[in-house]
């Protein structure tokens, strides 16, 4: 199994537990979610070992919008993979500072733990959840 690091964004520093359990996460980020807002990033340890797939899982949230993106190394760069869910109807919310359309957003947090888990226990997150652009 793969090691992680995860790092709490709180709002003075950053703060890393390395070789993260399952529950720790699980207990950040309901914290997170109770708090209404925060940041933190699920990161694979010895980075220079992942030639190509996923490096890193990271989460915005403010006021029950929640913003994931996967960075993930390719043939020929880095990229990020995001959730995408089309809406006609979109609007543009503001997370940690900056406006993102809602339809990058997801309202779910059962969602957020299942995209965190599926992270934590595969190293990837299915394609049909986070995809590229």
């Amino acid at each position: 199994m793969t090691n992680y690091t995860l790092v709490d964004m709180c709002p003075r520093k950053a703060i890393h537990t390395h070789n993260v359990k399952w529950e720790q996460i699980e207990i950040l980020l309901k914290a997170i979610h109770n708090s209404k807002w925060g940041s933190i990033s699920l990161e694979v340890e010895d980075i220079n070992a992942v030639d190509l797939g996923p490096t890193d899982l990271n989460l915005k949230i403010e006021n029950g919008w929640y913003l994931i993106t996967l960075m993930e190394v390719t043939e020929n760069d880095e990229e990020v993979r995001s959730y995408y869910k089309p809406d006609p109807n979109y609007k543009m919310v503001e997370i940690l500072g900056y406006e993102w359309s809602s339809t990058q957003l997801i309202r779910d947090f059962d969602l957020v733990l299942q995209i965190f888990k599926e992270f934590y226990e595969t190293g990837d997150v299915s394609k049909d959840i986070l995809d590229f652009d």
